[in-house]
């Protein structure tokens, strides 16, 4: 179409066909693409691809790709119809916040990892001093030293549990779905 050469930055060409789009999908992504292309051509199963698309500056933009085959009377598909949107800036958003997922979750252990020993010791502590005599004064702050490590080995559990949790629910791409996470 007219706004696939624009979003690509090239020339309008009324004769271009399929060798031309074929000619700009990314090579890493066209097997992909052919296939679910094939697919929705010889059965009408949902044509709904993303993929990388050469610029005329020689970058990729992300494309994503809706479309259905218009059929002549024997049912043979004559032509596509549908929608394709640039989806970098989406990817490159989706990208980004993986990667600070991750990066929070590392962190997050690491906070973990670091009290946790921390608590323990401070609570072993705790639980010598109980031994010793200790005036009424000094039992009330060690409670509240106990309370504290309960409350922080609480609260590390709290962040292990929480980041196994999300590290399992990390959502995954539907096979027949191509992402274009790579832009080069």
């Amino acid at each position: 179409s007219r706004q696939s050469f624009l979003m690509l930055g090239e020339e309008v060409k009324d004769d271009a066909g399929f060798e031309w789009w074929e000619s700009r999908v990314h090579p890493d992504d066209l097997p992909g693409v052919k296939e679910q292309l094939e697919n929705h051509m010889h059965s009408g199963a949902t044509y709904d691809v993303q993929y990388r698309m050469r610029q005329a500056n020689l970058t990729y933009l992300c494309w994503q790709s809706r479309c259905v085959a218009i059929r002549d009377g024997n049912g043979k598909a004559i032509k596509m119809v549908g929608l394709t949107s640039n989806i970098t800036e989406l990817v490159e958003a989706k990208s980004e916040a993986e990667t600070l997922s991750t990066q929070k979750s590392v962190v997050l252990r690491g906070v973990s990892g670091e009290v946790q020993p921390a608590a323990s010791t401070i609570t072993e502590m705790a639980a010598a001093l109980y031994t010793t005599r200790l005036t009424k004064e000094q039992r009330t702050y060690l409670d509240g030293i106990k309370r504290a490590t309960v409350q922080l080995n609480t609260f590390t559990e709290q962040i292990k549990e929480y980041t196994e949790i999300e590290n399992t629910n990390t959502v995954r791409a539907a096979p027949e779905q191509i992402f274009c996470n790579d832009q080069t």
